[in-house]
């Protein structure tokens, strides 16, 4: 009785429902028979609300352009190595944030001889 019934339907259902057992004196029904059904369309309708929601979220997501997809050249070593070359040059727009070992070591002993002198 309840399965492959869309929400619409349900609903009306559901009313046709409420109204019997608003009523009971007009038919002679069993009202448990027609509390228990209640609560059946109660469910289904809260299945059949989330299956179309569902559905239309996934028609949504369906329309969404796509991201293109990088795809990077990867260089496959030989040698046995599996970590990435190291590079032999810096990119010029890097070359102010790239701190030596050097660089590194004289700004260490600035701020060590500034914190003694204080």
């Amino acid at each position: 009785m309840l399965s492959k019934k869309s929400y619409v339907e349900l609903t009306e259902l559901e009313d046709e429902c409420n109204q019997t057992l608003d009523n009971p004196s007009e038919f002679k029904i069993d009202v448990e028979y027609w509390e228990n059904v209640l609560k059946r369309i109660k469910v289904k309708k809260a299945k059949a609300y989330l299956k179309d929601l569902g559905k239309e979220f996934l028609d949504g997501v369906k329309i969404l352009p796509k991201k293109e997809k990088k795809i990077e050249k990867v260089e496959v070593r030989t040698d046995g190595n599996l970590s990435p070359r190291l590079l032999d040059a810096i990119p010029e727009e890097y070359e102010d944030d790239v701190v030596t070992a050097e660089d590194d070591s004289i700004e260490l002993n600035i701020i060590r001889s500034n914190i003694i002198t204080t």
